[in-house]
């Protein structure tokens, strides 16, 4: 199928999309479920999901044309900016840092234009034209965001650049103080993807931004580099250098940033291009009025940047990138489909007896339960589980401490509730008084035991959890089901012991005599003082004791369950071989389902051709008539590197290079004259 009607096929690269979503929709929900029995605990679907994201980000990216340029300060990004539309869109400031805050700049199809700004609350305040707008944009005017403005927006109309564009200038990283550096980098994930501007040679910065930048997950497509115009014309008389030196340097600058780069980032090999040229000698993506016509070798580079630029935003490079995508969506698809028939095949042959597969599947699932048990063993030392046992005794700690409290108040309150004469009192006043502190020990060891009780089966649900884990990871490389594993409480769980006064124990003389009382809250002393809380110490250890026991009870159920699917295995057809080949079949026609009808999606991608878009037509009529004017001038201009000799300058072409390199020029032999008149 050829389309012709240009909004129709943009429609159906639109609605291409979508379905493309939605199918990568499907195959996510599939894949956060797939092979996870009913009893699975939910944090493994959601953890399957996070890594789901990050495709699916990438797909709704696909048709954006939202690209940040970024850099250092100084570095050229808004003149960048400025050279690609044609026009002063964004305010620059030639003296000190210029952008404060991102600005996004809208290319639109309305040929009026359009200022505003979205402050730190939300509300958006449009401004009445550039010069306000510039207040709150630049440096000079709004230090470190002092005005709390979160971006600016601009809408104008730029007929060389397609409708829908967005390019934002992003505030440079040096030189500015940490709260709006780490603003501007955290506004580097508003973007799709970023053109990195370098200041000529100088690369090591720059490496760090794009660190930044590659860290936070955002494809670097481009970095472009701002020659300095010294480089190309001839400081004696201001002439341009030969195009064979021009060239070479334009090529050794860019080689050297691009090795600098490479080496850091072997990744932007294949996605990357690099740029390097005078950004003010670009206009409009073509070049300007004022530039260097007479060197073809930097006309070359700036027209390779602006080919690049045109093709990387058109409607026919988001064509591409869908089909790409599709089609590797369709290649994931077709290796998910291989591995379900591959286990399929494995519970046929455990169907049928075969003891070659038998044995195969043993020794796979003998991998897994070694994996399981180097998990556990991790877990328990340095993982999850010792995770659990250092809350779990932060947890109980408070009740052990408040039991220490208990033992101090209780040897404070006993000794003045004794009378003075306490000694020469009868026999039921001391009893008395012995179960009043019985009561009060039996109290708060009460107390304490439920308090680890109830932390340890909340430790032992999260061993459980784990576990839990584990065997449905494992389930579903084998998915044969056994169910949950039993939910399991700890068993009564005793910590401390209280050192009662027992009459029972002693002799009536003994407990009658002066000394028992006295010798018992000297006791309660000792109790007091030898709870630590350390290693060592009884209620540490005791407590540390019912925590290993519950995982090793633990440890020791996935042992029996591994041990059921081995005894499964090799027992022939059951129920849950059965059930195992049943789940199989259904995961593989839901992707059946799916890769059908991504076959489909490619298909139409395949047949649907876009015209070319207005804005590629508006540059090359203005490449055209830029050549026409120059031949008619001084000769057309050649791309071929051949060209060595130097250009000859006309009155008229020399005031193209820029009055400001004329009166620098000027200064400099003022300069010179004035020095050499003081030393003689």
């Amino acid at each position: 199928m050829v389309e012709t009607d240009t909004s129709n096929a943009n429609d159906q690269l639109a609605a291409a999309h979508q379905e493309l979503r939605a199918l990568a929709l499907q195959l996510q929900e599939f894949l956060n479920w797939q092979g996870l029995p009913d009893w699975a605990p939910g944090g493994i679907a959601e953890s399957r999901a996070l890594e789901s994201e990050a495709n699916l980000s990438q797909i709704d990216k696909l048709l954006s044309r939202r690209i940040g340029i970024v850099g250092l300060e100084g570095a050229g990004k808004s003149t960048l900016i400025n050279a690609m539309f044609g026009q002063s869109v964004v305010p620059t400031d030639a003296d000190q840092p210029g952008t404060a805050i991102p600005i996004f700049v809208h290319a639109t199809s309305n040929t009026s234009t359009a200022h505003a700004i979205e402050t730190e609350e939300g509300a958006i305040r449009p401004c009445a034209d550039y010069d306000e707008l510039t207040s709150y944009v630049l440096q000079r005017h709004n230090a470190d965001n002092h005005k709390q403005v979160r971006h600016a927006s601009i809408s104008l109309h730029a007929p060389h650049l397609p409708s829908g564009l967005c390019v934002v200038d992003l505030p440079g990283t040096a030189g500015m103080s940490s709260t709006l550096r780490k603003s501007s980098l955290a506004s580097v994930e508003s973007v799709d993807r970023v053109i990195l501007v370098v200041q000529d040679r100088n690369a090591g910065p720059a490496l760090e931004l794009a660190h930044d930048v590659l860290s936070r997950g955002i494809e670097i497509c481009a970095v472009a580099i701002n020659l300095q115009m010294s480089k190309l014309v001839d400081p004696a008389d201001l002439q341009p250098i030969p195009d064979d030196e021009a060239r070479n340097h334009i090529a050794a600058t860019r080689n050297h940033i691009e090795r600098s780069f490479l080496n850091e980032f072997p990744q932007l090999q294949e996605k990357c291009k690099f740029f390097a040229f005078h950004f003010p000698s670009m206009h409009s993506l073509a070049i300007s009025s004022s530039a260097n016509h007479w060197l073809p070798s930097h006309v070359e580079e700036i027209f390779r940047f602006a080919d690049w630029f045109i093709v990387s935003v058109s409607k026919r490079a988001a064509l591409a990138r869908l089909q790409q995508a599709t089609q590797d969506f369709a290649s994931k698809l077709t290796q998910l489909k291989n591995r379900v028939l591959t286990r399929r095949k494995q519970i046929d042959g455990l169907l049928h007896s075969d003891p070659c597969m038998q044995e195969q599947v043993c020794q796979k699932l003998a991998e897994y339960e070694k994996e399981l048990r180097k998990e556990w063993a991790r877990s328990d030392s340095d993982g999850p589980i010792r995770k659990a046992q250092l809350k779990a005794w932060d947890d109980f700690e408070p009740s052990a401490r408040l039991l220490k409290a208990d033992l101090q108040e209780l040897q404070q309150t006993t000794k003045e509730a004794l009378p003075d004469n306490w000694w020469l009192q009868n026999w039921q006043l001391k009893s008395e008084i012995s179960e009043s502190i019985n009561r009060s020990l039996s109290g708060s060891s009460d107390r304490l035991n439920k308090d680890a009780m109830r932390v340890v089966q909340g430790f032992c649900d999260t061993v459980q959890k784990i576990a839990l884990e584990a065997l449905a990871a494992k389930f579903s490389r084998l998915p044969i089901d056994l169910g949950p594993l039993p939910m399991m409480s700890p068993r009564n769980v005793s910590i401390w012991e209280p050192p009662l006064i027992d009459p029972e124990r002693q002799s009536l003389a003994e407990y009658d005599s002066a000394r028992a009382i006295e010798r018992f809250l000297d006791e309660l002393a000792v109790a007091e003082i030898g709870i630590t809380l350390i290693q060592g110490d009884q209620i540490y250890e005791r407590f540390q004791a019912a925590l290993s026991r519950e995982a090793s009870n633990t440890e020791i159920e996935l042992k029996r369950r591994y041990a059921a699917l081995v005894k499964i295995i090799r027992g022939g057809p059951s129920p849950a071989l059965e059930q195992a080949r049943q789940n199989l079949s259904g995961q593989l026609a839901q992707l059946e389902i799916i890769a059908s009808e991504c076959t489909d999606l490619l298909d139409r991608l395949t047949s649907l051709e876009l015209e070319e878009e207005e804005h590629v037509k508006c540059i090359q009529a203005a490449r055209k008539q830029l050549s026409d004017r120059h031949d008619g001038n001084s000769g057309h201009i050649s791309h071929s590197p051949a060209r060595t000799q130097r250009s000859s300058l006309t009155s008229s072409q020399g005031t193209q290079i820029g009055d400001r390199y004329s009166i620098w020029h000027w200064l400099f032999q003022r300069l010179y004259g004035l020095l050499n008149h003081r030393k003689q």
